[in-house]
């Protein structure tokens, strides 16, 4: 009897395991299909209506509701009341103000999420006027605001997201008009240290704090920010510093659909190899073979075994600078003022409106450090 009691308990483990075990795999594809293809659900989000009020001023006027990050020019860099924030772009019919006293001669309406909060939205509102939720952060830093009461408020959206409205982001690259020859440059040279990281959020348990402490016991790492313990922390003189190294922990905070920071296009631009993590396809953001993505290797000591190979192979190493032949790079916020000035002037966009703005912005685009992600990356801990 008591064999019998322990073999049943055996068996009913085994069975309960396998069911976790199913249970988290199948969550695993389901949140990986909502992460790489959100094009099939957007439009639940959004109502469309068969006609649009368009405006026939033939300067169209952008007006900053909120500040973005308690900045009143929205980086247009002081520009905020004139239309020289505009120039050079191919549609530069467009000015932008940040006087409220204009709100009945504006066009669009930019709000920044983490500076609405106590800030009523205008009281009137014509038809043509178009609302715009914006901003180059996920979602997990405003939080603290409950967006589900702006249904039926915003028109377009503008970020980092490739599917939203509008497109803004930390940097982005571009295609040479003539090719470069890099074939006699060493960019390993003068690079006399490793891996560097530069953080701030220190949170000890976070997945990407235990790869980059897991990684560091196989090559050095050396960390600064309010992190660092023994670095120091970053400060004007910080990019001088990590120039040294060969290789810059682009760890992102979010794991989020198209989520890149100034981590990974400040290391292309200071000449390193970025090693990524976050969610993003960066096949599709970046330079071809720029970088180097944790999540293809199969383990942390894979991921070391391969940094050192390139530290002592200095011709390895320059294979990642290759495309530095055809591209550019900019860690600069993108032109997001002349893609919304284009678009404010496209008669053929529809009239939309973001019945469910809360569900759209989060939804499955932002998994974040989810369970399905920590089971992800599980095998790097």
């Amino acid at each position: 009897m008591h064999r019998l009691c322990l073999s049943t308990r055996r068996c009913s483990m085994k069975h309960i395991l396998v069911f976790v075990i199913m249970f988290c795999v199948a969550y695993i594809l389901l949140i990986n299909v909502y992460v790489k293809d959100t094009s099939k659900i957007k439009y639940s989000y959004i109502k469309i209506f068969p006609e649009r009020y368009y405006s026939k001023r033939e300067i169209k006027r952008i007006l900053f509701w909120t500040r973005n990050f308690n900045s009143i020019d929205w980086q247009t860099y002081d520009y905020y009341s004139t239309s020289d924030a505009f120039k050079g772009c191919l549609v530069s019919k467009c000015s932008v103000t940040a006087d409220k006293s204009l709100v009945n001669e504006s066009d669009a309406f930019l709000f920044h999420p983490k500076d609405m909060t106590n800030i009523p939205l205008p009281l009137h509102r014509s038809p043509d006027q178009i609302y715009i939720l914006a901003s180059v952060e996920p979602p997990t830093k405003y939080d603290f605001i409950n967006l589900g009461q702006y249904s039926n408020v915003f028109n377009w959206t503008m970020g980092y997201r490739f599917d939203m409205d509008a497109f803004m982001s930390y940097g982005s690259f571009e295609k040479l008009s003539v090719t470069k020859t890099f074939e006699n440059i060493d960019f390993s040279k003068n690079k006399t240290h490793k891996v560097a990281w530069a953080v701030g959020n220190c949170y000890p348990y976070f997945p990407r704090q235990l790869i980059a402490h897991k990684l560091s016991k196989y090559i050095d790492v050396d960390i600064f920010g309010h992190c660092g313990k023994t670095k120091p922390k970053c400060n004007r003189v910080c990019p001088e510093i990590l120039g040294k190294y060969k290789f810059y922990l682009s760890f992102e905070n979010s794991m989020c659909k198209d989520y890149v920071t100034e981590k990974f296009w400040n290391a292309l631009v200071r000449k390193q190899i970025p090693i990524v993590l976050g969610g993003a396809n960066y096949t599709k953001i970046a330079p071809p073979n720029s970088f180097i993505n944790v999540m293809d290797f199969p383990s942390i000591e894979k991921l070391a075994e391969h940094l050192h190979y390139l530290d002592t192979n200095h011709t390895a190493y320059n294979e990642y600078f290759k495309w530095r032949s055809h591209f550019i790079v900019s860690s600069k916020f993108t032109p997001w003022r002349c893609e919304l000035c284009k678009a404010l002037h496209d008669t053929s966009r529809p009239a939309q409106v973001y019945t469910d703005i809360a569900g759209w912005i989060s939804g499955e685009n932002c998994p974040l450090w989810s369970v399905s992600i920590r089971l992800n990356v599980s095998r790097f801990l």
